[in-house]
């Protein structure tokens, strides 16, 4: 169901920069809000992916976050040699906390 145009009053920007910063702020969540209310959102589950190379832990980050897979391998990679192997220790948490799809 689509609210009428008089629901949704024309955005005039001129006039509400003007205004104070929170009232200018407060419009605009309350406008986009009542936009987005139309739409139905569907939360994915963060789950170790059956397309692994090790645990499915980098496979499951891109399937959650609608990635590449190769690309958040690539990405985890670089982040890991970058941060003196802290990644590894990252990847093992993940791997013990993430459940399996």
């Amino acid at each position: 169901m689509v609210p009428s145009r008089t629901y949704f009053p024309k955005f005039d920007a001129k006039k509400q920069i003007k205004r104070e910063g929170f009232e200018v702020c407060s419009i605009l969540f309350i406008y986009f809000c009542e936009k987005l209310s139309n739409y139905s959102v569907v939360m994915a589950k963060l789950t170790r992916s059956k397309n692994q190379m090790i645990a499915g832990v980098c496979a499951g980050i891109a399937e959650y976050l609608g990635w590449d897979t190769t690309l958040v391998r690539v990405v985890y990679a670089l982040l890991t040699i970058f941060t003196a192997f802290a990644g590894v220790i990252v990847y093992l948490i993940l791997w013990i906390v993430m459940p399996k799809a």
